[in-house]
């Protein structure tokens, strides 16, 4: 690909319990890669994943933007649906059911179909995770056939915590 062309980048970030230990780890890697590379020709977007998938800050060509979305990533914030009571000072509650997760799968589908697709310039993904995914609507089947729909490259940056894993 024509290095000149502009760069349109995703970084997702595992924010799942797994990370619990090295999410500022991703943090650092995920804002230097950003440093390095995204020029102000070059757009991004920072999507965190864990029981669910969200947008942390859409396309931008403003590195700081990036970075301090990148730094608001907090390990499962997707469980604060369960939240407080209404009226009651809005103080967490315990969860009841499924509330682990880390739906890889379905934020690279996403980012590929709701943010890549439309873009035309070169695209890549990069994913800073240990690469598990529990509780995804997608298989990694649909979530790489998203990706090469969208005619985006994605990298996989692997950060695992072996202290997180029983094997």
């Amino acid at each position: 690909a024509n290095s000149n062309l502009p760069l349109t980048l995703g970084i997702l970030i595992d924010s799942s319990g797994s990370q619990q230990n090295v999410l500022d780890m991703e943090k650092q890697v995920g804002g230097a890669f950003l440093q390095d590379i995204i020029t102000e020709k070059d757009t991004a977007f920072v999507i965190s994943f864990d029981v669910r998938v969200e947008l942390l800050h859409d396309f931008t060509s403003n590195v700081r933007a990036l970075k301090t979305a990148l730094n608001s990533a907090k390990i499962n914030t997707g469980g604060a649906d369960c939240g407080g009571i209404p009226g009651m000072g809005g103080g967490p509650v315990p969860c009841m059911g499924k509330q682990k997760g880390t739906l890889l799968y379905d934020a690279v589908q996403l980012a590929s179909h709701d943010e890549m697709a439309q873009q035309v310039d070169r695209k890549a993904m990069i994913l800073l995770t240990d690469g598990q995914d529990y509780g995804s609507q997608n298989t990694i089947k649909d979530a790489v056939e998203a990706a090469q729909k969208a005619d985006t490259i994605i990298y996989v940056l692997l950060v695992a915590d072996r202290s997180a894993y029983t094997f």
